[in-house]
């Protein structure tokens, strides 16, 4: 899945079919990116699996305004030592930082109605950015045990709680999103729900 610069789509996509890759519409399988659930994007197969077969891999190319990230958000992804030299590779790969990312999560969230199923798979994929990627998600055995909603917290539960709401507080917003932090740092502190975040009430 690619985020693409709106004014350079349709070269992405002749480049995509230049290189024989087949198109695909997304209404011919069930959805699993909030990209499937907007009319928005172009899709191509990248093998020769049908695309019902669960080794078919997809090229996802989405227009970066549809999230609302600037390329002022984006950063190179850091070149290592076993990677091309700078001065060898063509361009740059850019990323989007965890803090731009949430944002435009909550963002993209707020334009959709309460119970459209788009909100509902941002709001999962948001969760999900968080949880695995500031608390210990590891368990032993072959699944995980979730621990009933009663049972106190133990002191290192608390600890990596307070240590994700420092991290959160670190992080960078734009000047007039600061309340996503503010509401971020509220949900991972457990004194607000995912629910909680806003939504658009106009039909």
């Amino acid at each position: 899945m690619y985020l693409v610069p709106d004014e350079q789509l349709s070269r992405a996509c002749q480049i995509a079919t230049d290189s024989r890759l087949r198109p695909v519409n997304k209404d011919q399988y069930l959805p699993t990116y909030a990209s499937d659930f907007a009319n928005v994007g172009f899709y191509f197969l990248l093998n020769d699996y049908d695309l019902h077969n669960y080794r078919s891999c997809r090229l996802i190319l989405l227009p970066l305004s549809w999230t609302g990230i600037g390329l002022d958000d984006l950063c190179p992804i850091p070149i290592t030592g076993d990677g091309p030299s700078s001065d060898s590779s063509p361009g740059n790969v850019l990323t989007v930082s965890r803090a731009a990312t949430c944002a435009a999560l909550v963002r993209m969230a707020a334009r959709e109605p309460r119970g459209s199923s788009l909100r509902q798979k941002l709001i999962t994929d948001l969760s999900v950015i968080l949880t695995y990627s500031l608390f210990d998600m590891s368990y032993e055995g072959d699944y995980m045990e979730f621990k009933p909603d009663d049972e106190p917290e133990t002191e290192s539960e608390k600890l990596e709680r307070e240590k994700a709401v420092d991290e959160i507080r670190q992080w960078s917003w734009r000047d007039e999103e600061s309340w996503i932090g503010d509401l971020l740092v509220a949900i991972v502190a457990g004194k607000a729900k995912y629910e909680d975040l806003p939504y658009n009430t106009k039909d």
